[in-house]
Parts: structure tokens; sequence; C-alpha cells
């Protein structure tokens, strides 16, 4: 099984424009996943870790749709096998920064309230996803939104030897918002236990925007995964990283369209392959 791994397109309001001097990227990228598909066969699935859009507007994740899903017939892959998480670009900064949000951010944030606690509550809960409001129109095309009700969701493929792989889709998003930093202003992505049940003949590989470090419960989150998660995907810092912990892989992707300005400027995607030795 061959699986594609994206993150931080950052679709803005010149994607696609005469100006969009990142739609050669694009191109390349298509270019190469389609000499990579002709040399290790067709892809099963796109998984993208977030910052999909730049800006949450609902313009960008258009324009991302539409190319994605011609990536995906380059690489071979079916368009419903297209699974995405959200970014903190994902997020919709004047939403989130309003005082009711902000309120409800900070009360997390300082322990007042557990975000499993907030969570549980469907009127609290939905305060955070006004926020991610367009992301979830965007994501509802390919059956990952998410919402009070089901803050995670999973896909199932088949693995060579019948046992499933199960995609896991976590939201690092929850607390995000226009003081985002990795000091004083991390995210949180609480309790995961619940979505990552342990099951003979099941392998867990999830899908975060955040990497650990931006984590304020991240030894929690770091135990959890080790224990679940066979590969752990990530995206946000822009830097290609895989570390091997344990049994576990754990996978920061690069960005498709990392910031120009940036002195270690270098466009990067992953192909990942997966099978069971019998």
């Amino acid at each position: 099984m061959n699986l594609l791994h994206l993150s931080d397109i950052h679709f803005h309001k010149r994607s696609g424009g005469v100006w969009d001097l990142d739609q050669d990227l694009r191109h390349q990228l298509e270019k190469d996943v389609g000499q990579l598909t002709q040399e290790i066969g067709a892809f099963h699935a796109i998984l993208v870790t977030g910052d999909i859009a730049f800006s949450a507007d609902r313009k960008q994740f258009d324009t991302a749709i539409e190319w994605l899903e011609r990536l995906a017939g380059t690489a071979g892959s079916p368009a419903e096998n297209i699974w995405v998480a959200p970014g903190n670009h994902d997020v919709n900064r004047s939403i989130a920064g309003s005082a009711r949000v902000t309120d409800a951010r900070q009360a997390v944030r300082s322990g007042r309230r557990l975000i499993q606690e907030v969570l549980a509550d469907e009127d609290y809960a939905s305060t955070f996803y006004e926020a991610l409001k367009e992301y979830n129109h965007f994501a509802a095309n390919f059956s990952c939104q998410i919402g009070p009700n089901e803050p995670v969701w999973t896909a199932h493929l088949p693995l060579n030897d019948g046992s499933d792989l199960v995609l896991c889709g976590l939201n690092t998003t929850m607390v995000s918002g226009p003081e985002d930093d990795e000091a004083t202003g991390r995210m949180m992505m609480g309790p995961l236990l619940r979505f990552l049940p342990e099951y003979a003949n099941r392998a867990y590989v999830t899908l975060a925007h955040h990497p650990l470090p931006w984590l304020l419960d991240h030894t929690d989150v770091h135990t959890q995964l080790q224990a679940r998660a066979v590969v752990q995907l990530f995206g946000h810092t822009h830097d290609q990283i895989v570390d091997q912990i344990g049994n576990s892989l754990r996978v920061v992707a690069g960005a498709t369209h990392p910031t120009r300005e940036a002195s270690n400027w270098l466009p990067r995607y992953n192909a990942l392959r997966f099978g069971v030795r019998k």
C-alpha cells in the first residue's frame, strides 16, 4: 500500500492566478508523483496534515479541492481517498479572535477547564468549531469533517494480510488563535485512547498538524501515540524530520509551499509504503 503525505500547501488568494509563484512548484510535484507512480505503482490515498489554506477562505479551499483531485488522478488514487487534518492556517482568525472564543480558549489553556470537559459540552464545544466552519465545508468533500459529536475521523484501509490500517485524523487546532506561538500560545489535543482503541489486526496511522513540542499536553499525547500508532504524521514546522521512536515512526512532512523568505526553503512531500511481512 502506497500513501502520499503532504502538508502546508498554503493556498492563498493569488493561487491559480497569474502571480501565483507556487503554481510551478505544484506542477513539478505532480510531475514527480507521476514518475514515482510509474516506478512503485499507484497510491492508495493522499494524506494532508494541515494548513491547506492560508487564511481559511472558501476560495482558497476550493482551489485546494481542484488541485488535490487532480493530484489524485496523477497518483492513481481514488478522489474519495483524500484525507485531511486541520492546521492553524485553516482556522478563521477573525472568529478565533472574538471575545467569546478567546475566553473559551484561555479557560482551556490556563487549566480552568479540561479540554475533554469542554468538548463533552456541545454548546460550549461548538464555540471552538465556529472558526473551522470553512475548513469543515472543504473537508466534507472528503468525508473527514470534524465537530463536537465527531472530534476525530477514522478510515480503514485493508492491508495485504487482511488486517486494517486505520487512518486517524486528529485536531491540534482546538485552541488555536491569533496569539499562537511555541512558548505561551501552544496547542492542546486532549485524551486520545478513546479514538485509538487497541484491537487485534489493527494498526493506526495518525494525522495531526502541530508536532508534539507545540502541545501543552505533549507528554500525555506522546505516551498515547507511542502505545497505539505505528506511524505518526505531522506538519507545521516546514522541516522534514523522520524519527523512529520505539516501535513507532514519526514523520514531520516538510512543506509543499514553504515560506520563500526562509533560509532553509526547500519544498517537500513524502511517499510511504506499508505492508505486512508474512
